[in-house]
């Protein structure tokens, strides 16, 4: 039957094989034909933008391009993530939105607190200058 889809469409039979291997290896599903982009990119090598351009795609809101400031992640942030991440993975909080928010209130304070303030209550950095939750997915 392979080979005669193979004459029928004009394809070489080996390629129609790795279709066939790919679609049952992962698990016989219409997206296991989509391009593998897991090894895509450029692995442990960071990113230059240019200058006064916010990298990725224009926010938009109900159709509308909206302005959305967007902060890059400077080397000091990702240093902050990955420990933030690291509580996560040696199992010092349970949930990675747990880490998310204690590094929140560990490295992004809007002020430094006093000694008798309580822990609980802390204020933040604006939202444009907080990294967010998915960066934690990425780096850690």
């Amino acid at each position: 039957m392979v080979s005669m889809h193979a004459s029928k469409t004009g394809l070489p039979r080996k390629t129609l094989y790795r279709l066939l291997y790919r679609f049952w290896l992962y698990g016989s599903v219409r997206n296991a034909l989509l391009p593998d982009r897991t090894k895509s990119g450029n692995p442990g090598v960071s990113r230059t933008f240019a200058p006064g351009k916010t990298p990725g795609r224009p926010a938009k809101y109900l159709g509308e391009t909206v302005q959305v400031k967007k902060g890059i992640l400077t080397d000091q942030d990702k240093e902050y993530i990955r420990i933030g991440y690291a509580l996560y993975a040696k199992n010092k909080v349970k949930y990675i939105s747990d880490a998310y928010q204690k590094t929140l209130k560990r490295y992004y304070r809007a002020e430094h607190p006093s000694p008798n303030e309580k822990e609980d209550y802390v204020v933040l950095k604006p939202l444009a200058e907080l990294p967010s939750k998915k960066t934690i997915y990425l780096l850690g």
